[in-house]
């Protein structure tokens, strides 16, 4: 965007100099214009004139020469080989310009009109030269063999005009002017000049190359200076004088133009370049150092906010790694260099560093750098491997756990099943003769969307990886859920040539996280709901008593002397108590109550729907309670021996407005400790009195 900006200025400013131009040369037709009295006084502005060109065309060479260190393109290396011939032409015209000193031979108007004629020749020769050829790279055969030949043909034309001048037309008479050979030579060269301008300008236009507008701009004026070039009298008229002007402006223009091929153009391009590494360097995830054979750290060339950077650099450049990192680490980093003096590049080397926010592993990579006339270096990429690590030992862990088995399945860039593992046999019970030339599709279960199926390709597509959880279908028909990674392959070219996908059965990973769920609700000894489900339960059912405008009640149940059995016959005697009274336990009441074992030798018992009226209610917990008492008042035969066991129950009521759990806990509490109080073998009822 920005070039095409200064591009059209550029075009713009252009298009005025030209025009203005123009109008000059319409004004000098139509208006008396002062001219100089002599040739005398007019020969030192004429000298002037003359060596500025020189000056600039030895200057258009000498860029375009050199311009990309011996890398121009033909179109550069023409315009360079061709001026270094202008340059010397137009010195030699200002040699034998009239009043000018013996030039080997005498200086006069035909002499110096001939080397004239010859300087624009081969000045339109070079833009016509920069309209035919390519901007590719010329080889150096093609930039010595042309300056070969220009200085030959520049050579052969001295030889010419200084020791066989009766062969060349005249150009010039004392008494008429110009002759019809000179005028008519100088509209060839407008022509020339002219066709060029236009062929160049439209380039320009297509190519948007600035150096391109500059050239057609530069023949344009040099179509006008040979224009005036026809009209002179004698040598030190208006129109010979403001032609020499034109003609140094156009060889300005020419200048330019090969300034912008072989200094700015080349200028930009090292700045987007550094602009692009340094952008490049920052997008990457990793820390590069670049250190000297000894350990110095000379340089740090990535993003100074980078989190990793643990110090700032102007606090480590310049001295040696080993003098800010521990010695373990020093001992890796010694090996990677090691690596990159045998063999030029290292990788793979890995450490671990002890941070404010934990462990945190680096992985090493490096090569070689040999600046010109320098000593090499190491050039080291340090990554943050942390991740990675965490996330490796998590899988090695859940393959552990689960004995897993990862299945693999390998296809080609239609989809077609080419190859698949034993595991993936096992899993799906295909085997691989029947997926062969098939598709993954066929393994679908009809439980994800069409939408599914498209993202999950764009992301493939996108980023070359996708990971998630799908559930398939095994040939026996049975749904079951897998972790599938789908991994694009690509050539060297970077062209997709397979998709190879992982997939581990999840089976065993969601069963083992039902029971895990069942564990966090259940009792282990009695297989009776746990305090965490009981509390839950007895906070949905206080809720649904209160919409229901109903009772409810919550029971504690505690064995008496329990603490004698465990003491005498041990735990394990206690766990068998605790079994066979959770199982008469859920006996004795109704099947729509929940029993849980709220921990020790605890029970609860929460009763619903015991109805509307509160004394109704109380007469039917109390009718329950009594039935659990009696119930559980027995002599169990445990390990061989006989044991009485009572019990002393709790009770409170919910269900009259709201209640909180936490509350009506410590009701029940409270009413079971007067049971117990009172002798146990009872029940009481929380009196909030």
């Amino acid at each position: 965007m920005k070039k095409a900006i200064q591009y059209e200025q550029m075009r713009q400013s252009s298009r005025r100099v030209l025009v203005t131009s123009a109008l000059l040369l319409i004004m000098l037709g139509f208006l008396p214009l002062p001219a100089f009295t002599d040739l005398t006084s007019y020969l030192p502005l004429h000298s002037f004139l003359e060596a500025v060109a020189v000056v600039v065309a030895a200057m258009v060479f000498t860029v375009g020469w050199y311009t990309y260190q011996g890398k121009a393109d033909y179109r550069t290396v023409a315009l360079a080989c061709l001026f270094l011939g202008v340059a010397v032409l137009d010195f030699s015209h200002l040699l034998s310009y009239p009043g000018m000193p013996d030039y080997v031979t005498a200086s006069g108007p035909d002499k110096t009109i001939d080397f004239w004629l010859a300087a624009r020749s081969l000045g339109a020769l070079a833009l016509i030269a920069a309209v035919v050829l390519p901007v590719t790279r010329a080889p150096s055969t093609f930039r010595y063999g042309l300056l070969g030949m220009v200085a030959l043909l520049v050579a052969g034309l001295h030889v010419l005009f200084l020791y066989f001048p009766h062969r060349v037309p005249d150009n010039f008479d004392a008494s008429t002017g110009l002759t019809p050979f000179k005028v008519g030579f100088e509209y060839i060269l407008v022509l020339v000049y002219g066709v060029a301008a236009y062929l160049l300008w439209q380039r320009s236009v297509a190519s948007q190359r600035a150096d391109t507008l500059l050239l057609s701009v530069s023949a344009a004026i040099m179509a006008f200076s040979e224009l005036l070039f026809t009209r002179y009298m004698n040598l030190f008229d208006i129109y010979n004088v403001t032609g020499h002007l034109y003609k140094v402006v156009a060889y300005i223009y020419l200048y330019r133009a090969l300034v912008v091929t072989g200094i700015v153009f080349p200028y930009q391009s090292v700045t987007t370049s550094r602009a692009r590494f340094k952008a490049t360097l920052d997008s990457i995830p990793d820390l590069m150092f670049e250190l000297a054979p000894d350990g110095t750290i000379i340089d740090y060339h990535s993003d100074v906010s980078r989190p990793e950077l643990l110090a700032p650099p102007e606090s480590f450049i310049g001295r040696k790694m080993q003098e800010i990192i521990p010695d373990r680490t020093h001992e890796t980093l010694r090996q990677a260099c090691a690596d990159i003096d045998a063999s030029g590049k290292t990788s793979g080397h890995s450490y671990w560093l002890d941070r404010d926010d934990g462990v945190h592993w680096y992985e090493i990579s490096g090569s070689r750098l040999a600046p010109e006339n320098e000593e090499p270096r190491h050039l080291l990429l340090i990554r943050d491997v942390t991740e990675r690590y965490r996330s490796d030992a998590e899988l090695r862990i859940a393959a552990t756990a689960f004995s897993s088995q990862e299945g693999i399945m390998i296809t080609d860039t239609d989809l077609r099943i080419l190859r698949v593992n034993a595991a993936f046999e096992h899993s799906t019970g295909y085997t691989q003769q029947e997926v062969l030339g098939k598709t993954p599709s066929m393994l679908q279960s009809g439980q994800h969307s069409r939408e599914f199926y498209q993202n999950m390709w764009q992301a493939i597509m996108t980023s070359g990886r996708w990971h998630g959880e799908i559930w398939n279908r095994r040939k026996n028909g049975e749904v079951y859920p897998q972790s599938v990674t789908i991994t694009a392959v690509r050539d060297q070219a970077g062209k997709i040539t397979n998709y190879v996908g992982d997939y581990i059965d999840m089976s065993a990973l969601k069963w083992a996280e039902e029971e895990i769920s069942k564990l966090s609700y259940f009792d282990p000894v009695t297989g009776l709901i746990n305090r965490t489900r009981a509390l839950m339960l007895l906070e949905h059912s206080v809720k649904r008593s209160v919409q229901l405008q109903r009772f409810g009640a919550l029971l504690m149940i505690d064995l008496d002397q329990f603490k004698v059995i465990n003491d005498t016959l041990g735990h394990l005697a206690g766990d068998e108590l605790l079994i066979k009274i959770s199982e008469r336990l859920q006996d004795l009441v109704r099947p729509m109550d929940n029993v849980a074992r709220y921990g020790g030798d605890e029970f609860v018992v929460v009763l619903t729907a015991l109805g509307e009226e509160s004394r109704r209610a109380a007469t039917t917990v109390q009718q329950v309670a009594q039935s659990i008492l009696s119930g559980l008042e027995d002599t169990y035969h445990i390990q061989g021996s006989d044991y009485f066991s009572t019990c002393s129950i709790g009770i409170t009521l919910f269900g009259e407005g709201a209640a909180d759990t936490v509350e009506l806990v410590k009701q029940v509490g409270i009413a079971l400790f007067q049971a117990k109080d009172a002798g146990g073998n009872t029940i009481c009822f929380f009196d909030p009195a």
